[in-house]
C-alpha cells in the first residue's frame, strides 16, 4: 500500500507465531497436540470471543502478541499496544474490582524487560483479557493515537 509500518518487530522479541504452547488456557480451546498456526488460531479467537477490541488487537500488533510499537517497547506493547503504566494502572483497577484475571496476569511492566519478553503483558491471554476489561470500563479512548486505522472497522 505504500504506508510505513506503524509496527516493529525488535529481532530480541521471540516471535511468537513459530513457537507452540503458547496459548494454554482452556478457555482458548486451543489443542496443544496437534500442530497449529497460532496466527490463525488467534485471530480465531478473538473474533469469536472478544469482537469489540479485534480493531485494536488488528491494528496496534496485526496479531502478533510479543510486539512492541514502532517507538519502542516504552510505547505499546503486546496485542493491544499498552503502554507499560496504562497496564500496570489498569491491573490495580482490576485488582480493585474482584473481577477475573488469572493470577499470573497480574505482573506489572518494569524496565528493563526480561532478555527472552516472557513479562505477561505479552501473553496473549492476558493481554486479551486486560485490553477487554478496559475497553468495557473506558471506551476507546486508550487507543485514539490508532483511530486512522479502527475508525471504520
Amino acid at each position: 500500500m505504500g504506508t510505513k509500518s506503524l509496527i516493529r518487530e525488535p529481532s530480541s522479541i521471540p516471535v511468537i507465531e513459530n513457537q507452540e504452547e503458547i496459548i494454554t488456557e482452556q478457555e482458548l480451546e486451543i489443542v496443544k497436540e496437534e500442530r497449529y498456526d497460532i496466527k490463525e488460531d488467534l485471530i480465531s479467537i478473538i473474533r469469536k470471543n472478544y469482537p469489540d477490541i479485534e480493531k485494536f488487537v488488528f491494528c496496534e500488533s496485526t496479531y502478533r502478541p510479543a510486539i512492541c510499537s514502532y517507538a519502542g517497547c516504552h510505547s505499546g506493547m503486546g496485542l493491544c499496544g499498552f503502554i507499560p503504566s496504562t497496564w500496570n494502572e489498569t491491573l490495580d483497577r482490576i485488582k480493585e474490582t474482584d473481577d477475573l484475571l488469572p493470577e499470573r496476569c497480574f505482573q506489572k511492566v518494569e524496565f528493563p524487560l526480561s532478555g527472552n519478553y516472557s513479562e505477561m503483558i505479552f501473553d496473549p491471554e492476558c493481554n486479551i483479557k486486560v485490553c477487554q476489561w478496559l475497553y468495557e470500563h473506558d471506551g476507546e479512548i486508550h487507543w485514539y493515537s490508532s483511530q486512522s486505522c479502527w475508525q471504520n472497522w
